[in-house]
């Protein structure tokens, strides 16, 4: 079997243009090596600001509704703790340079561990090739796309002139929703819905300083 060299996160060296992403393209050393680029969260997120994911979205959905995207249903498979599972989502677009998957694993019992119960990584292969070609962790890149769907929608279906956002929720999928909205629209308020006091006040604070603009938690009247 070839040699599998998995690299330590470096930062983005590539510029050939993808539609979802730009990832290091280096072409794999003589003989049977691999190279496999390795991107962390920080890194995932430095290189990809989200105006750019939002742009990425409009390719990606035209792919999907217009049939021409792969994306089989999503698996699942059961780990050993009860109620723990293992999802596998793999995608392709003929044309598209890679192909990918994402597995998650849901482990509820590791908040009593002291651990995240929800994590991932993201494999793409050269869609030509078969070759594994980079390992990408999953929190990140999860939250801007799902922030980035957000923000193309508002983008195409909200009212020109809107500009105040009722968020609902504040956990980690909040931060890049109200980001993406703030690209697309211009906020003049926004309204924090959460189940935690404490947590959506410091949500509101964080993001109020962030965006200068009004961030409060929102009165129940107000929904």
């Amino acid at each position: 079997p070839g040699l599998m060299r998995i690299k330590p996160p470096t930062p983005f060296a590539g510029d050939a243009p993808c539609p979802t992403m730009h990832i290091a393209r280096g072409e794999p050393g003589s003989g049977e090596e691999i190279t496999i680029e390795n991107f962390d969260d920080t890194q995932v997120r430095a290189a990809l600001p989200m105006t750019r994911v939002i742009a990425a979205m409009e390719p990606a959905f035209r792919a999907i509704s217009s049939g021409l995207a792969h994306i089989p249903v999503r698996q699942r498979l059961p780990l050993a703790d009860a109620g723990a599972n293992m999802l596998v989502m793999p995608a392709a677009v003929p044309g598209w340079p890679f192909a990918s998957v994402k597995i998650v694993s849901v482990c509820p019992a590791n908040r009593a561990r002291g651990l995240k119960t929800i994590n991932g990584a993201i494999l793409a292969f050269d869609a030509h090739t078969g070759l594994p070609r980079a390992h990408i962790a999953a929190e990140a890149l999860t939250a801007l796309r799902t922030g980035a769907a957000s923000g193309l929608a508002t983008r195409l279906l909200a009212r020109p002139d809107a500009d105040r956002l009722a968020l609902f929720g504040c956990g980690a999928q909040a931060a890049t929703q109200l980001e993406a909205i703030h690209c697309v629209r211009p906020l003049r308020e926004v309204l924090v819905f959460g189940r935690d006091a404490a947590v959506a006040a410091a949500f509101c604070t964080r993001w109020s300083a962030k965006l200068g603009l009004p961030v409060r938690p929102g009165l129940r009247r107000e929904i």
